[in-house]
């Protein structure tokens, strides 16, 4: 259930924080981190990458003082693993996806020459294979919801394909993105306990039928949080709370 998780989410998406904690166990909202781009320098999906107990976050980011009591808290709660990536992020590509990679059937998928060490070691640890894929976007550009993966990105769904994945593919656009033209799946949304929730209404996604339908053959419930369109604020990451 939700009511075990902590929901980690950026300050964009600060509107959403009660809603959420109708749904949640405790909300976390994310300060931006210096050096990056300000529209998305508090987005999950760009500061930080969980593989299993383990989270991979900038040492930059972790160590400034409003964010390391928040962070501290955060894992004590879960039970979690700090791992500190010893490079910064930087405010342009390719230097701000250090941890923006997608797990999904026990497979890491991202730009590897641009994400940490950290995560690439962590995963072969676990006996992961590591596949490289053009989008380096990769853990917003596509949202796994237990084994469907939904995104609108060819290189991501063709490597996932290629792997027996079971892929949804999503119409370009149809997501919001403050500051910038267009969203994506991953960053207007997250997954846990069998519930998929988003930011906005899915529905009105331009493929908002296929994916509801897609969740509910599959036994996933989904919540909307709000009626506006549907909405990339980095995502929403799900952290089940210490028995």
């Amino acid at each position: 259930m939700l009511k075990n998780c902590i929901a980690v989410i950026g300050q964009g998406a600060a509107p959403f924080r009660d809603a959420l904690a109708e749904l949640c166990g405790g909300v976390l909202i994310l300060p931006p981190c210096p050096g990056m781009d300000p529209r998305v320098a508090s987005h999950p999906d760009m500061l930080m990458m969980a593989i299993g107990q383990d989270v991979v976050v900038p040492r930059s980011y972790t160590d400034r003082v409003e964010v390391r009591p928040l962070l501290e808290e955060w894992t004590r709660r879960c039970g979690l693993r700090l791992i500190r990536c010893e490079q910064s992020p930087g405010e342009a590509y390719p230097a701000d996806v250090l941890c923006n990679g997608l797990l999904y059937g026990g497979t890491l998928y991202g730009k590897l020459s641009a994400l940490a060490p950290e995560i690439l070691r962590l995963a072969a640890e676990r006996g992961m294979d590591a596949v490289d894929v053009h989008q380096g976007y990769t853990g917003c550009s596509a949202l796994a919801c237990g084994d469907i993966l939904f995104t609108a990105d060819p290189s991501i769904c063709q490597a996932v394909l290629a792997r027996g994945g079971d892929v949804l593919a999503l119409s370009p656009g149809g997501i919001d993105l403050p500051g910038y033209n267009t969203g994506f799946i991953g960053g207007a949304g997250g997954y846990a306990a069998r519930r998929a929730v988003f930011f906005g209404d899915v529905r009105r996604h331009p493929d908002g039928g296929r994916i509801t339908q897609t969740l509910e053959k599959r036994g996933i419930r989904w919540h909307c949080l709000g009626d506006g369109p549907l909405t990339d604020f980095g995502g929403i990451k799900f952290f089940p709370l210490m028995a």
